[in-house]
């Protein structure tokens, strides 16, 4: 049972790195053309906003 599993991964592993990364990755990128590149406008992130002032509060009376 083992072997088998093993055997299954190995040949997924084989059939990834020797069909799919080199013969359809690039050939998908060609159909799709511009659109593989999406998003092709990024927008600019906002500027850092300053931190808000800490809040000042009077010194509470000890109880007794």
């Amino acid at each position: 049972m083992i072997g088998l599993a093993g055997t299954t991964i190995g040949q997924g592993l084989l059939f990834d790195t020797l069909v799919v990364r080199s013969l359809m990755t690039p050939s998908i990128t060609t159909l799709l053309g511009r659109w593989f590149w999406w998003p092709q406008r990024v927008r600019q992130r906002p500027g850092p906003q300053p931190w808000p002032k800490p809040i000042q509060r009077e010194p509470e009376e000890a109880l007794v």
